[in-house]
């Protein structure tokens, strides 16, 4: 059997190995390397020894086998899709780029988007250089993979932005390409091809073999090619607000007050995550008053308010935290303006730490109508 045949039966026989022994995807020997063989045939006449006779010696060079393999990352953390959220840049999806070829390769790569949603932008991709393990934008600034030795393996970051529009669930799929070049020299070598001349000729394998070095692809679809897709999926806050009013007490009446000057009135403004959505934080709600029409009640501000009937008539908040009304200081609420001036505007605002899926919380705060 010749060297090359050799090369092709094994490719086929040890394909599926390879997916799940790492020794089956050992490079093997280098191409060009002489193998030599001599038979020594050792007899008798009449039952007394000969002197042995020997062969001559066959060699026969081994060829190189052109295979790598492109996939997903999922060493720790990145399985799966990345998770990003609406306006984040430079989000990082993964890739494996392997050579398990019997000798060294360059890499060249490439990206195609599949992204119905439109919600990726800035296509680009970079080696890790290994001086700092994650992708490091001053590190990582190869676009293809320089003299990948055999059984070596380098992370490539896909790197892409999302959206500000981008909503909770939405996806997008990266797919990382690779083809496989000429090693040997600093920088990006010739394709290897079926057609063509010079180094980069990859024999067929029609071609009878030679005794030199040939060069075949051992690659599934034997075109040194291959490809991995990975993702990104939107993980985003999905907030309603809604605000109501009640009257609690007016001069007149305690057991069934009207909104009549000098009546008490609790505003409830509600805000809702919706469900599976992101944990929404620092949520900070802003009120105006007019203050020709109401007066501000000093100290009534709660953040983290129960809700009830959230966005209908008779919606109501209940307890909370209460909140100072200083401007500035760090407990997430405040008042800013003259709490009993007849003309212009006030603000009431109040920060919710945080809102996680299907969950209502709200602020409350009371207002004299003038």
């Amino acid at each position: 059997m010749t060297s090359k045949l050799k090369y092709l039966v094994a490719s086929g026989v040890i394909s599926a190995a390879m997916m799940s022994a790492s020794s089956a995807i050992a490079a093997g020997t280098a191409p060009g390397t002489d193998v030599t063989n001599q038979v020594t045939v050792d007899f008798t006449v009449g039952g007394v020894n000969q002197t042995d006779i020997t062969s001559n010696t066959d060699t026969f060079d081994v060829d190189r086998v052109l295979r790598f393999t492109v996939v997903e990352d999922t060493s720790g953390t990145r399985a799966g899709d990345t998770s990003v959220v609406p306006g984040q840049n430079g989000a990082e999806t993964y890739f494996v780029v392997s050579n398990t070829s019997n000798d060294a390769i360059d890499v060249a790569l490439g990206v195609v988007d599949t992204d119905t949603n439109n919600i990726i932008a800035g296509a680009t991709y970079f080696v890790e250089s290994g001086a700092t393990p994650g992708y490091q934008a001053s590190e990582d600034t190869a676009t293809f993979i320089d003299e990948l030795g055999a059984d070596q393996s380098r992370v490539v970051y896909v790197i892409r932005d999302v959206a500000a529009g981008a909503t909770n669930g939405q996806n997008a799929d990266v797919t990382l390409t690779g083809t496989v070049h000429v090693a040997g020299a600093a920088g990006l070598g010739t394709q290897y091809s079926l057609s063509g001349s010079g180094v980069a000729l990859v024999s067929d394998d029609s071609d009878v073999n030679t005794t030199g070095t040939e060069t075949i692809f051992g690659d599934a679809s034997r075109d040194g090619a291959e490809a991995a897709t990975d993702g990104y999926t939107v993980s985003a806050a999905n907030l309603s607000v809604f605000k109501s009013s009640r009257v609690i007490s007016d001069p007149f009446s305690s057991t069934n007050p009207k909104a009549i000057p000098g009546a008490v009135v609790e505003y409830c403004i509600a805000v809702s995550n919706g469900a599976g959505a992101a944990t929404a934080t620092n949520v900070a709600i802003s009120d105006i008053l007019d203050m020709v029409k109401v007066d501000y009640s000093a100290s009534t501000i709660f953040v983290n308010a129960t809700v009830a009937d959230f966005n209908t008539a008779t919606q109501t908040c209940s307890g909370g935290a209460t909140r100072t009304d200083a401007a500035g200081d760090a407990d997430g609420g405040s008042f800013t303006g003259t709490a009993t001036a007849d003309t212009g505007t006030s603000t009431v605002a109040g920060t919710i730490p945080s809102i996680t899926a299907s969950q209502t919380l709200g602020v409350r705060f009371q207002v004299v109508i003038d």
